[in-house]
């Protein structure tokens, strides 16, 4: 089972997880956006998560055409000034492949 959250409006040891002993959860999203139209909302109440790698390439299995992008985000607590990286990382995955119906986003 993947739960869809609002995952921005909650902080990563609050997000509404499936229970379980499993460290791994999947969730489904959609990006929300600043008015500017190019960076991405990624801030909670006390903290952000930020992009901590470069944008790598995902390959579909059988061929080698790009069908999205990888990034990983790291939380850190606290304004972007004086903040404290913490252990919870996601993995990020955007759709670009043309004919992918309905974008969604997994971390």
């Amino acid at each position: 089972m993947i739960a869809e959250v609002d995952f921005f409006k909650h902080e990563p040891w609050d997000l509404p997880a499936i229970k379980g002993n499993d460290q791994v959860w999947y969730f489904i999203y959609k990006l929300d956006r600043y008015s500017n139209g190019t960076q991405v909302k990624r801030k909670t109440r006390s903290g952000y998560w930020k992009v901590t790698s470069k944008d790598r390439i995902v390959l579909n299995r059988d061929s080698t055409k790009e069908i999205g992008i990888k990034k990983i985000l790291t939380y850190y607590i606290g304004h972007v000034s004086e903040s404290v990286k913490t252990n919870w990382i996601i993995h990020e995955y955007h759709p670009t492949a043309p004919d992918f119906p309905n974008p969604v986003y997994i971390p």
